[in-house]
């Protein structure tokens, strides 16, 4: 297989629509994966068949990290994924399965809406990240936490301010596509939306 699994990151307070548009982007996505592990406690996944995780039973989600070996062309969606994973660093056997994830054709969601739960070394692995509505006062704690943390911190600044003038509505949710292999960024459903130059270290696309 051996590919650019992609590992996607949606951040954003409750309600701004992370789940929502998670769920209209994998309906593309699962039927090409042969499998589906999901962390799925509020059940916003339930239409996808496959292996939940349950952290009764798999404490830190220890039964499936272990064997990691057996999960490939498998999709792994991690919602509020710090229930699951309670320590600050990323479990060994965790990153067994991160770091054999292109030769295995794994790819990853994992979703939080707030910086602080973000687990030290993600960021290593993270491929893009989507961010929604999350207030101002918030954009100092992604530093430490993701890469080109100072621009993403613009892009927060750009769609809290925006959702102000111009109030969410279902399903069209404001959010930011942020490719953090080509240092780019894409808002979207933002039509009014001007911003004259690039931020940071990110290229806006249009």
């Amino acid at each position: 297989m051996n590919r650019e699994a992609f590992v996607w990151f949606l951040l954003g307070v409750n309600r701004s629509g992370k789940s929502v548009t998670a769920l209209e982007i994998l309906r593309n996505v699962v039927p090409h994966k042969a499998r589906v592990v999901k962390f799925d406690p509020q059940g916003r996944f339930a239409e996808f068949e496959g292996e939940k995780i349950w952290t009764e039973e798999h404490e830190e989600g220890g039964t499936i990290w272990r064997n990691y070996e057996q999960y490939t062309n498998t999709l792994f969606i991690l919602d509020d994924y710090r229930e699951l994973m309670g320590k600050n660093t990323l479990d060994a056997d965790f990153l067994k399965l991160m770091s054999q994830r292109a030769e295995n054709g794994n790819d990853f969601v994992f979703i939080t809406h707030h910086p602080k739960l973000i687990i030290e070394r993600l960021s290593y692995y993270i491929t893009h990240v989507f961010l929604f509505n999350t207030p101002a006062s918030m954009k100092s704690m992604l530093t430490g936490k993701l890469s080109a943390a100072d621009s993403l911190a613009e892009v927060v600044e750009v769609i809290h301010r925006y959702c102000i003038d111009n109030p969410p509505t279902y399903p069209n949710f404001p959010y930011a596509y942020v490719s953090t292999l080509e240092g780019s960024v894409k808002f979207i459903n933002m039509p009014s939306l001007k911003v004259n130059k690039d931020l940071g270290k990110l290229t806006i696309l249009k």
